[in-house]
């Protein structure tokens, strides 16, 4: 199980502030992508009805939390740091 720290950065008097504030495990950050990637799936894999419209690509924009969990970025000051793109079978 690999872990990289989650930084926290900010500005204090001029100059640049790192502070660590906890840790990524990557096989649990790893679990949530999949989790994500198999709950969007079969949207991309279904046939729309006769007529009706196919959804080709979906962009989903993330962050990583300060506990090392994936968020989906709703409002606030949390910038994504992960962008996923989900495309249709055979059109990427």
């Amino acid at each position: 199980m690999a872990t990289y720290g989650v930084a926290e950065i900010t500005q204090a008097e001029g100059k640049m502030v790192v502070e660590q504030r906890g840790d990524v495990d990557l096989d649990a950050l790893s679990e949530q992508l999949m989790d994500i990637r198999n709950a969007i799936s079969p949207i991309l894999t279904e046939e729309p009805e006769p007529g009706g419209l196919a959804l080709q690509s979906l962009v989903i924009s993330l962050t990583v939390g300060v506990d090392g969990k994936i968020w989906f970025v709703v409002s606030g000051s949390a910038e994504a740091s992960i962008t996923l793109t989900f495309s249709r079978p055979g059109t990427s």
